[in-house]
């Protein structure tokens, strides 16, 4: 399964997660993993969706993106000793696998 959903450890997530009105659930990377482990999938893999680089404009974006997500990454590492899987964009994509389940 592959699926794109509002991220609650972005470093902002509301615009995304209370910007529509279906999404009812937000998750980060960790608890949208215990979730689907419970639904008895495995291989479980959350990342960014960085901003796509297209153009000169964009790649400044996608610069300035990897700039700004250290801020959250250093303050998670001080804060917790970890970095949260390190996903701190508003949307974030996420893969997983279900053994026996031949669609």
């Amino acid at each position: 399964m592959l699926l794109t959903t509002p991220n609650g450890a972005a470093l902002r997530p509301g615009p995304v997660a209370f910007g529509d009105l279906t999404h009812e659930t937000i998750f980060t990377p960790r608890s949208i993993a215990l979730a689907l482990r419970l639904a008895g999938f495995s291989s479980i893999r959350a990342w960014e969706i960085a901003p796509p680089v297209h153009g000169l404009r964009s790649a400044a974006r996608a610069v300035l993106w990897r700039v700004l997500r250290l801020f959250p990454l250093v303050v998670d590492l001080v804060e917790s000793g970890s970095t949260s899987g390190g996903v701190y964009s508003r949307v974030m994509a996420v893969e997983a696998t279900k053994e026996g389940d031949g669609g």
